[in-house]
């Protein structure tokens, strides 16, 4: 009664006894059109974006901004929606991991094991996806940044123009679900010349979960862009710097913080991706993502919340680590 196109695309082309890869394709071109529009109009919304330049030539104090009195209530809110919403799922999935069964009708400690744990630590399949996962996450995730921080140069250190179509085509991929982008590289490999060698590799694997987030990691950075003011960079090139040595030195350093928050973004979104890699995984291939969602189809609850639990003891500390050193 409520589907949504997500859904849909999901019933056709994942868990349908007969695919319509057809119709997936023409969903997907749908929502390119629609997106576009949607980012154009926001564009001429948001007008000039040197409006939004808070780091220029000239200096400005710093300081906090002041609630008001019911500051402490909004304090409250914001508490109980981060342990609804992240406290409790994970505790109730750790708990998951720890037991047999999960179910009301008997004690948690009749049911308690770590049988879970012995699964994924015994089986090559699991310790591969792990493995897998983050070598993608990282590597992938630096070349990741690298390519965004280039794409944000031409987008905020050129014409206006060549602004506004680097922003049009960043955000294609994020209009096109994971299922898709994983469906377009499957035909890829199979119709260009050349792409059989990519085939049931992790860099295909890489390539699609950059595809597919680029957009996040490009918007997480972008903000940062338009906060430098471009009279900096000028300033160095008047200095006798050229444009990439003004680059390097003046605008690099100022948008540290948020290169850093980039890496962590394409981090935590390579290691948890699944969807994308479903038709181009293979056996040697594997992804924590895949490995979880071959798990849930099986009915292995138990080993499927100790694998999240895995990757949830990778990424808070990585995170913490990464925003701490900003």
């Amino acid at each position: 009664l409520f589907r949504s196109l997500s859904t849909f695309l999901y019933t056709k082309g994942a868990i349908s006894v007969r695919m319509d890869y057809g119709i997936i394709a023409a969903a997907a071109v749908f929502m390119i059109v629609l997106v576009q529009g949607f980012i154009w109009a926001q564009s001429r919304w948001i007008g000039d974006a040197r409006r939004y330049e808070t780091v220029g030539a000239r200096a400005m104090r710093g300081g906090l901004a002041r609630w008001p009195r019911i500051g402490w209530l909004v304090s409250v809110v914001l508490a109980l929606y981060v342990v609804a919403t992240t406290l409790v799922p994970a505790a109730f999935l750790v708990l998951r991991s720890f037991t047999g069964i999960l179910t009301p009708l008997l004690p948690i400690r009749d049911v308690l094991t770590l049988e879970n744990y012995g699964a994924i630590l015994q089986f090559e399949q699991y310790r591969r996806s792990i493995w897998n996962s983050l070598l993608i996450s990282t590597l992938g995730g630096a070349v990741a940044v690298g390519l965004t921080f280039l794409t944000a140069v031409f987008a905020y250190r050129t014409t206006p123009r060549v602004r506004g179509f680097v922003e049009q085509v960043a955000f294609i991929p994020r209009a096109i679900p994971g299922l898709v982008v994983g469906l377009g590289f499957f035909y890829g490999m199979i119709l260009v010349p050349g792409g059989e060698l990519l085939k049931n590799t992790v860099l295909v694997l890489a390539i699609a979960f950059l595809i597919r987030n680029f957009p996040t990691g490009f918007g997480a950075l972008a903000p940062a862009f338009r906060q430098v003011g471009e009279e900096l960079d000028r300033a160095a090139r008047v200095a006798g710097a050229g444009r990439w040595t003004a680059i390097k030195d003046v605008t690099l350093p100022l948008t540290k913080g948020a290169l850093v928050g980039c890496f962590t973004i394409y981090f935590i979104y390579f290691l948890k991706e699944y969807s994308s890699a479903s038709f181009l995984f293979g056996p040697g291939t594997e992804v924590i993502g895949t490995t979880m969602l071959q798990l849930n189809f099986s009915g292995y609850l138990g080993t499927l919340a100790a694998l999240a639990c895995i990757e949830l003891v990778v990424i808070v500390p990585i995170a913490l680590l990464i925003y701490s050193r900003r």
